[in-house]
C-alpha cells in the first residue's frame, strides 16, 4: 500500500496565488489474493477503500518473488472489477484477472498483490502576471504500459518494446496546452502564426522553451519543466491501454482531437474537445507538444521509472499527441514524433509539469 503525505501551505506573495483543491488520502486495507483451483487460472483480488473524498484510480500489481518486487503489472484488457478509474469507498471491493491468460502455464499458489488508490480530479490554479490563470491537473502515481504491442497498420517500431513504467510519484501537468495568453504573460511576445489569446502557442522551439521555463521558475511560483515522455503517455492514457485514451475507435476521435479530419488545418481554442479520464485536454490532436526527451530509435534500455532519456544517440528532442495537420494515428498515444530542438514550427507547442 502506498501512504502519502500532503503539506498545505497558505501564503501570500505579490502577483502570485495559488487555488488549491481538496486532497484527500485514500486508504487501501485488508487486501487478499488468491489463485482459483478450477483450472480456469483466475485470480481474485478483495481490498478495502477508505478516507477518499471522491473517485479515486485505483491499481493493481503482483509480485511473483514473495513481495520483494512488484514488477508483474497484468494486461488491462484481462482485469475486471473495482479498478481503473471513478472507484469509491468501500469494503470488499473485487477485481478478478485472467492470469490463465495472461500468463499461461504460470500457477501462483500463494497470489502476493498490491493495490494502490489515489484520488483523481485534483488540481491547482496558479495566476500568472496579468491575472492569467494557470491550471495544473493533479496525476496520480501509479504504474502503466508504455509503447505498443504489434497493432498493425497503427503501430510502429519506435514504439517497442512495450514495457513496464513505474511512476511513483504524483505530479501535476498543465490542463490545457500552454496558450499564447500564458505565453505574453512570461515571455511579453507571440511567435504563433495563427494567433489568439486562447489558442495554443506554437512556433516555437524546445530551446525556446527553456528559456520560457527559466523565466517562469525566476517568478517563485514553483517548480516547472517540460514532462519526461513517460510522465506524458502515461498522463495521456490515464489508465487507459487502448490506441486513445478512450478507446480503440476512431470515429470517437473527433470527440476529443483537433486533426486533420476536422480542423481545417488549424489550431483551435484549448479545451473545446472531450478531456481525457484525468480531465487533460487536447492530448490528441490540436499541436505537438515537445517533452524532455532526447529521441531513441526504440525503447530497447529506456527509463522505467518515469524519468526523461536523456543520454542523446541523435540530434533531435521527442514530441507527443498529434496535431491539427496530422492524420488519427499520429494522435494515437503511443505515437513519436521527432524535431531538432532548434526548429519552431506552426503545429509545435507544449505542456508544462509541475512539481508537487
Amino acid at each position: 500500500m502506498r501512504s502519502k503525505s500532503v503539506v498545505h501551505l497558505a501564503m501570500f506573495i505579490i502577483a502570485l496565488s495559488f487555488t488549491y483543491a481538496a486532497i484527500a488520502d485514500p486508504v487501501v486495507s485488508n487486501v487478499r489474493a488468491s489463485q482459483r483451483s478450477d483450472g480456469t487460472g483466475m485470480v481474485d483480488v478483495w481490498y478495502d477503500l477508505s478516507s477518499a473524498a471522491g473517485p479515486c484510480m485505483v491499481s493493481l500489481c503482483f509480485s511473483n518473488n514473495n513481495g520483494v518486487n512488484w514488477n508483474v503489472l497484468p494486461a488491462q484488457s484481462l482485469l475486471q472489477g473495482d479498478y481503473g478509474n471513478g472507484i469509491t469507498n468501500g469494503v470488499n471491493k473485487h477485481i478478478t484477472w485472467d492470469a490463465g491468460r495472461d500468463r499461461p502455464q504460470t500457477y501462483w499458489p500463494q497470489t502476493k498483490a498490491k493495490v494502490t488508490a489515489s484520488e483523481t480530479g485534483q488540481s491547482i490554479t496558479i495566476m500568472l502576471p496579468g491575472s492569467v490563470p494557470l491550471v495544473m491537473m493533479r496525476i496520480p502515481a501509479g504504474q502503466f504500459t508504455m509503447g505498443s504491442s504489434y497493432d498493425p497498420p497503427w503501430s510502429s517500431s519506435s514504439e517497442a518494446p512495450a514495457h513496464t513504467v513505474n511512476m511513483s510519484y504524483d505530479f501535476y501537468l498543465g490542463k490545457f496546452e500552454v496558450t499564447q495568453e500564458q505565453w505574453w504573460a512570461i515571455m511579453g511576445n507571440n511567435p504563433s502564426s495563427h494567433q489568439g489569446a486562447g489558442l495554443p502557442v506554437e512556433n516555437i522551439s524546445w530551446n525556446t522553451i527553456q528559456t520560457f521555463i527559466t523565466n517562469l521558475n525566476g517568478l517563485g511560483y514553483g517548480t516547472f519543466r517540460l514532462p519526461s515522455e513517460a510522465e506524458w503517455e502515461y498522463a495521456c492514457r490515464a489508465g487507459s491501454n487502448t490506441r486513445w485514451c478512450f478507446g480503440d475507435d476512431e470515429a470517437q476521435l473527433t470527440n476529443y482531437a483537433w486533426y486533420s479530419a476536422n480542423s481545417s488545418s488549424q489550431t483551435h481554442p484549448v479545451g473545446t474537445k472531450l478531456a481525457n479520464a484525468w480531465g487533460l485536454y487536447d492530448m490528441h490532436g490540436n499541436v505537438f507538444e515537445w517533452v524532455q526527451d532526447w529521441y531513441h530509435s526504440n525503447y530497447t534500455g529506456a527509463p522505467t521509472d518515469g524519468s526523461a532519456w536523456e543520454s542523446p544517440t541523435g540530434t533531435s528532442r521527442v514530441l507527443r499527441g498529434g496535431n491539427c495537420i496530422y492524420s488519427s494515428s499520429y494522435c494515437r498515444s503511443a505515437y513519436r514524433y521527432f524535431y531538432y530542438p532548434d526548429y519552431a514550427l506552426s503545429n509545435f507547442g507544449f505542456r508544462l509539469l509541475r512539481t508537487p
